[in-house]
């Protein structure tokens, strides 16, 4: 993300999620701490630093017991997190609020990287804009019509900043944030009109009209290309002036009645090689084999026939006769064959 963008996140969010030093359950009764950081399962609020009243470390009992008691009081859930307050005695100290916005806001950030590939290279504004985005309601977010237009090239931010907005049932804390965010991409697209320096992060005001950091260099560009130009095309004249006075100077040192070299020169035909003709000398040898057949050593085994394969039935001899050219013979009795 831009310095810019890493620098305001913290107050940015602070407006929307507010900064609480110790255990609250959110509108969904989930434990939470900080700046919206959710610390359910109870492994995840053990490892953070948590202290006493008096500055001493709390123990992995205390931890639990107070993580168990925000949790049992889902009545509170509704009335917002300094409803939790007197719940608990311990806190969480400032380095360690910080330690879960740094993880947290990483871990976003790469999995938007995945999800929209040229996000570096976005305005700061809207990188802030679709981080606050993703932590209101995680990286992995569905937004069809919003993901389509912010992945054209150039990304439509217009667009975006009317399909970016989270609805608000049961949760009244993102109607400001669904307005900051659409302030934000507002300012990307006049950033990308303008011009403007998208190092910059221009919210909560607008973007100057008429700010164009970038284009003097490209007009430099073009400027230096025209003026090569006229250098390019006097040599290109010159070439064409030596090459037309080439003739002349060949003619000129010429001596007076020589012949003038013929252009062509024509060679006699080639002979036909032999060797070439004949097919070499391992294919010789090999059909010469395959066309002589291979005495036989006396006292050697004939070759064996292939054996017959076991899927082809063996017939009889009268059922390989066709039906038509079979022949009937009249039984007799074995008096009328003795008498024959």
């Amino acid at each position: 993300m831009r310095t810019a963008v890493s620098k305001a996140f913290k107050s940015f969010s602070t407006k929307f999620e507010g900064y609480l030093t110790y255990m609250y359950g959110d509108v969904k009764n989930l434990v939470t701490t900080g700046m919206g950081n959710l610390i359910d399962p109870i492994s995840t609020a053990r490892n953070l630093p948590w202290v006493n009243s008096d500055g001493s470390a709390a123990s992995f009992q205390q931890i639990t017991d107070a993580w168990n008691a925000v949790k049992a009081r889902t009545d509170l859930a509704s009335k917002g997190g300094k409803a939790y307050e007197s719940v608990t005695s311990i806190r969480l100290t400032e380095a360690g609020i910080d330690q879960l916005i740094q993880s947290r806001l990483a871990s976003n950030e790469k999995t938007l990287r995945g999800t929209y590939p040229d996000y570096d290279s976005w305005p700061a504004d809207a990188q802030l804009a679709l981080l606050s985005m993703a932590w209101a309601m995680g990286p992995a977010f569905k937004f069809p019509s919003f993901t389509k237009a912010i992945k054209k090239s150039p990304p439509d931010f217009t667009t975006a900043a009317a399909q970016c907005k989270m609805d608000e049932t049961g949760n009244a804390g993102l109607k400001p944030r669904n307005v900051a965010n659409k302030k934000l991409f507002l300012n990307a697209a006049a950033v990308l009109a303008n011009g403007a320096n998208p190092d910059t992060l221009y919210y909560p005001d607008d973007v100057p009209v008429g700010t164009t950091t970038h284009a003097p260099a490209s007009t430099t560009t073009h400027a230096r290309t025209t003026t090569a130009a006229p250098e390019q095309t006097t040599t290109h004249e010159a070439a064409a002036h030596e090459t037309t006075q080439a003739p002349e100077q060949g003619t000129t040192e010429a001596p007076a009645g020589a012949a003038a070299p013929s252009k062509s020169t024509t060679y006699p035909p080639r002979a036909p090689r032999p060797h070439l003709l004949r097919p070499p000398r391992i294919a010789r040898r090999r059909r010469k084999r395959q066309d002589t057949p291979r005495p036989r050593r006396p006292g050697a085994r004939p070759p064996r026939r292939p054996a017959l394969r076991r899927s082809q039935p063996v017939r009889s001899p009268s059922r390989s006769i066709p039906p038509t050219q079979r022949r009937s013979f009249p039984i007799r009795s074995r008096s009328q064959a003795t008498r024959s």
